[in-house]
């Protein structure tokens, strides 16, 4: 996912980038690119990754003596929402 704004760190460190690139003969700025795209899809990936382990770590630490029923209740009756007159 690419954010359309960049802070002023982050675009001095890619005006150094694209400086640094344009001193490099062709075949290296093939190089440069490729490891772009590398570090692009190895950072998505350690993203997808790390999302699902938290989303696993949380499975089966919710603890609580009171039936399914009784906390159901408990949920509908702490709902705010439900409490508000709409006038439309």
């Amino acid at each position: 996912m690419r954010r359309s704004l960049m802070n002023a760190t982050e675009q001095t460190l890619v005006k150094q980038i694209v400086d640094e690139a344009q001193t490099l003969p062709e075949n290296l700025i093939r190089e440069v690119l490729d490891f772009i795209g590398y570090l692009r899809a190895k950072y998505e990936q350690n993203g997808d990754e790390a999302r699902r382990a938290a989303l696993l770590a949380t499975f089966g630490t919710w603890q609580d003596d009171r039936e399914p029923e009784v906390i159901i209740q408990d949920i509908y009756a702490n709902r705010t929402i439900s409490d508000l007159e709409l006038d439309l």
